[in-house]
């Protein structure tokens, strides 16, 4: 293992994103359930699947801090066997928790946005795409992590001293084209679960101001798919498995950040209430009822006839 003074750079900061994210990503959560569970009182299946999300956040955190101390970023070439066969079943597990994360983050925003969508056609989508994104990184988790290589040790133990195993690994350009067809869904998937509930809100009788908070905190899942867009351009880095330490370091801080910024996200906008509370606390009465904005139902002055089924 290396000492945080011998990292390399790539290596050193990608430490210290593993290290701040997570206390990022846990405070962000835990105001969203008190808020469900104190203000709002709307605790609910898409806070529990959040929950779920953000323990394995936490656990690929632990993982990619254990990637950082064993030479990534550096160079393939100057990193010793064992610690390559050490790096090597570190992302072997974070590979799994990651996908697992992903998983249950676009459960939890597509649960989180069927409580606005009252529309047949629009919750019809939603399900869509929380099917599709889940087959597609159900597929990836199996074919392309957990069995990416036959036998399994191959993975790391082709790195290893006095490595006695053989094996096979799947292409790189066959795991290249799994991550453009996984992340071009993802990106669709994010616009689509952030965009359908604001057709409800834009020809709502509500306040304008009220009406762009809505916006604002509904929108906010559209910035993860950056970090989608990043991937997919990174995804060639998979080609060059003679210095993959090194060259995956994008990849893996936008896979990384996905993630992250999706669970913020889904926190952000549950935060309404909260703030109307504060405000009430600590200004005085602003005038806007305090409604949770997580249910169409009781968003102040939409129109009922936007809730009929078509």
């Amino acid at each position: 293992m290396y000492a945080i003074r011998d990292l390399s750079p790539r290596g050193y900061s990608f430490l210290v994103f593993n290290i701040v994210a997570p206390i990022l990503v846990c405070l962000a959560v835990f105001l969203r359930v008190w808020t469900r569970l104190y203000i709002s009182k709307s605790f609910g299946t898409d806070d529990i699947l959040l929950l779920v999300s953000t323990a394995m956040y936490v656990g690929t955190s632990i993982t990619g801090i254990g990637i950082s101390l064993h030479g990534f970023g550096s160079h393939q070439d100057t990193i010793s066997p064992d610690n390559l066969s050490t790096q090597f079943k570190y992302m072997y597990i974070d590979g799994i928790l990651c996908y697992l994360c992903i998983i249950a983050l676009r459960f939890s925003l597509c649960w989180l946005f069927l409580r606005f969508t009252q529309v047949l056609w629009q919750r019809r989508v939603l399900y869509s795409v929380a099917i599709i994104s889940t087959i597609i990184n159900v597929f990836n988790l199996f074919r392309m992590n957990m069995f990416y290589c036959v036998p399994i040790p191959y993975y790391w133990e082709a790195y290893a001293y006095n490595n006695s195993i053989t094996g096979v690994c799947v292409s790189p350009a066959a795991m290249s084209i799994a991550l453009y067809i996984q992340y071009g869904i993802s990106v669709v998937a994010d616009w689509v679960t952030c965009l359908l509930p604001l057709l409800l809100v834009k020809d709502s009788l509500m306040d304008t101001k009220v009406k762009i908070l809505t916006w604002c905190l509904l929108g906010m899942g559209i910035f993860a798919s950056g970090a989608g867009i990043a991937t997919i351009i990174f995804a060639p880095t998979y080609m060059d498995v003679d210095d993959f330490t090194h060259t995956a370091y994008g990849l893996f801080v936008a896979q990384t950040t996905e993630p992250f910024i999706g669970i913020l996200a889904a926190s952000f906008s549950t935060y309404y209430p909260l703030f109307k509370s504060l405000w009430a606390t600590f200004i005085g009465d602003p005038g806007i009822k305090m409604r949770d904005l997580n249910t169409i139902k009781t968003i102040e002055g939409l129109q009922d006839s936007k809730t009929e089924s078509v």
